[in-house]
């Protein structure tokens, strides 16, 4: 298991570490952060919260995790949990469609998202804004993701998806998806409980 610690290397509550590395996951998933490895420091967490500022996002929760004021175990996973909700709660779809293409595939994202190849393209390169419901998807996807990369690799991900299982009566997560589908379906529904169900942590 990672292990995050605070600078003065007082090791972090269980519950604290796992929503610091929650926060690392999604800023990985929605092109925020590079992946991250190893021993993860405190000063890691606070890094990736000042760049997930920088997009307007989560901006009162990073100052206080970058702060020098002393911090209690309770003002870091407050302002963590913060932090993470704004995150989900904040689609960036040009990045998160650039870091999901990376990792899956265009594709394949292209067939998740409901959209052509073609029409990615544009997408990625800017040439055509990216609409709600397509952004809406990526996002999606990004949670998803994060959840994923709690137990798999980057292989293991995109395996994840083609593969059948038996909590969704047989399909594969990508036959629940495709087309015109909303996160609210009861399909994705089932798809990110599944997935969520890998981190250990009760749904939100």
């Amino acid at each position: 298991m990672t292990v995050i610690q605070m600078r003065s290397d007082r090791r972090m509550t269980p519950a604290v570490a796992r929503r610091g590395v929650e926060v690392l996951r999604l800023a990985e998933a929605m092109g925020l952060a590079r992946p991250a490895g190893g021993r993860l420091g405190y000063g890691q967490i606070a890094e990736v919260a000042d760049q997930v500022a920088e997009q307007g996002i989560g901006t009162a929760s990073a100052a206080t995790l970058t702060s020098d004021a002393p911090l209690s175990m309770t003002d870091i996973r407050r302002a963590l949990d913060s932090l993470l909700d704004a995150m989900k709660e904040s689609p960036l779809p040009r990045s998160e469609l650039r870091s999901l293409g990376d990792l899956l595939g265009r594709d394949r994202l292209a067939q998740l998202v409901g959209t052509s190849e073609p029409s990615l393209r544009r997408y990625l390169a800017g040439s055509r804004s990216v609409p709600d419901e397509i952004a809406q998807r990526a996002h999606w996807l990004a949670i998803v993701v994060s959840y994923l990369r709690g137990g798999y690799n980057a292989l293991g991900v995109r395996r994840w998806f083609e593969r059948p299982r038996t909590q969704l009566d047989g399909s594969a997560p990508q036959q629940l998806l495709g087309g015109d589908w909303d996160p609210d379906d009861p399909g994705p529904r089932r798809v990110q409980a599944l997935a969520r169900s890998l981190t250990g942590s009760p749904a939100t």
